[in-house]
């Protein structure tokens, strides 16, 4: 058993929520896992298969998708000197983001609400497309210090078994 199989699905999702707020449908789309390297993350979470996929320019990362599981993790690997790396050397491997889904609306209305809600976003390209971090309001994921980064990706999020995630050029 891998350490991304005890993954704690509703904690995660219970944080998500908590972060955005009431009232909004929020679906938990994937699990962005830190490492230092990413073939060696890759080795570690196997059986997995993963596909290299876009650069997670938010968090500074280079991006292999395994959707092999529900939710499908997202392996994070430091690209720059952002937000991911120093939450590896806050916090070691693991979880480090969750992407959510805000329900059927397209991200632009998404985001309007987020910030109706007074939270502030900023908007990049990730392994899913279009997405935005969330900024703002913090709350405690149970079971621990981890707090991680909330990633709002757009209402076409899904690939289905065989289509590739977007990949580094």
């Amino acid at each position: 058993m891998s350490p991304a199989d005890r993954l704690d699905r509703d904690a995660l999702l219970a944080y998500a929520r908590g972060l955005v707020g009431d009232g909004m449908d929020v679906e938990l789309a994937a699990v962005g896992w830190g490492t230092v390297e990413l073939e060696r993350g890759e080795h570690e979470l196997a059986p997995r298969r993963f596909v290299h996929a876009a650069d997670e320019e938010l968090l500074g990362a280079v991006a292999s998708v395994s959707r092999d599981r529900d939710p499908p993790i997202v392996l994070l690997a430091p690209r720059t000197e952002g937000r991911l790396a120093a939450a590896l050397a806050r916090m070691g491997e693991g979880p480090v983001a969750i992407y959510v889904s805000l329900g059927q609306e397209p991200l632009d209305r998404a985001l309007a609400e987020l910030q109706h809600r007074g939270l502030r976003t900023r908007r990049g390209m990730g392994p899913f497309g279009a997405i935005a971090l969330v900024l703002g309001r913090r709350s405690t994921l149970t079971g621990g210090p981890r707090e991680p980064d909330v990633l709002v990706v757009g209402n076409g999020w899904r690939h289905g078994p065989d289509e590739r995630v977007p990949s580094r050029q």
